[in-house]
């Protein structure tokens, strides 16, 4: 770790915390008012971080370097007079993938002021499960939220009950993995299937659940069906099609050219949970989190450590919620 990347957190007047995301980086304005909810103020400043890193160009690095620190420095405009070391900075998606997120963090701050904390994909998916086990379903389920360059995922065995996790396969990160194949339609889809399911075999469920899909990929099916239910059938024609026609018309030029391969990731989820459907509420992950983070802040006292309290609130949470995962299933007789 570098040599000192805690971060206080004084929850009185103006606060201030940086979602450094695969797409984007997330400013997020709260202002605290005596025994009422805190009011916030987001804005998102677009950027192309996973693109560089996954693109893997001679000049990544630097390049990635620098995009970070320019986009950072456009956010102290929305900050005013906060001093950037008292910002809680938050790193997720393709961040967690850098080999030497210390040096990097450290860089950064001698460059901006502000000092990036790696935010893993098992502490965000964890309170996302703190949220959705106080909530009544129908179970058992399944969460996934599909990121450009993680996919964290909740299970709900039973009520308040289950599991949490992240995997390394993402819109953005899969679309470069699968760019050489884009050109024949069987080798694209064998390619991209064997990517997810080399993923998604590892999730701890091996009975039928429901699917919920979070996120921006999420907005974008239930934008184009103008349904939150999917089906798996018109989830993998809209894929076949997609690759013959291409995706459709209306998206917007970051969101089309990882359309493809956000289709394959939800169509590869259904599969590996046995589901004829899917229910999709892309805004159930992530105009949330912030609500969740200032939870988890408000919890003892007024000013402390950010990583100690999610630290022990984890492992709290492990110790009401954790149940044992599903029994693989037995293998089939030969007759």
């Amino acid at each position: 770790m570098p040599e000192s990347n805690s971060t206080q957190i004084n929850l009185e007047g103006r606060f201030a915390l940086l979602e450094l995301g695969s797409n984007s980086l997330k400013v997020h304005e709260v202002f605290f008012k005596s025994k009422q909810t805190p009011q916030v103020e987001t804005h998102r400043l677009p950027w192309r971080v996973a693109h560089l890193y996954f693109g893997d160009t001679d000049d990544a690095d630097s390049a990635f370097l620098h995009e970070v620190a320019m986009t950072l420095c456009r956010a102290q405009h929305f900050l005013g007079d906060l001093d950037p070391s008292t910002v809680l900075c938050l790193a997720t998606g393709v961040f967690r993938d850098l080999p030497d997120f210390d040096s990097f963090a450290l860089k950064i701050r001698e460059q901006t002021g502000f000092f990036p904390r790696l935010f893993s994909g098992d502490e965000e998916a964890s309170l996302l499960a703190g949220t959705l086990r106080k909530q009544t379903f129908e179970g058992p389920l399944a969460f996934f939220d599909i990121g450009g360059a993680s996919l964290n995922w909740v299970w709900l065995k039973e009520e308040g009950r289950g599991l949490w996790g992240s995997l390394p396969i993402g819109s953005i990160r899969n679309e470069y993995h699968l760019r050489e194949h884009r050109e024949f339609l069987a080798d694209y889809l064998k390619q991209g299937t064997a990517l997810c399911d080399a993923h998604l075999k590892e999730l701890p469920f091996h009975r039928s659940v429901r699917v919920v899909v979070t996120g921006g990929n999420a907005r974008v099916l239930k934008e184009h069906f103008s349904s939150h239910i999917i089906s798996l059938n018109a989830l993998r024609h809209l894929t076949v099609h997609s690759l013959e026609q291409g995706p459709p018309p209306e998206l917007p030029p970051e969101r089309s050219e990882v359309f493809l391969s956000g289709l394959v990731i939800a169509w590869r989820i259904m599969v590996r949970a046995k589901a004829q459907e899917i229910y999709v509420e892309p805004r159930m992950v992530h105009d949330g989190l912030v609500y969740r983070l200032l939870r988890l802040l408000h919890l003892g006292s007024s000013q402390s450590d950010f990583s100690e309290k999610l630290k022990a609130y984890t492992l709290k949470l492990k110790s009401e919620m954790e149940v044992e995962a599903d029994a693989p299933p037995e293998p089939a007789a030969l007759d």
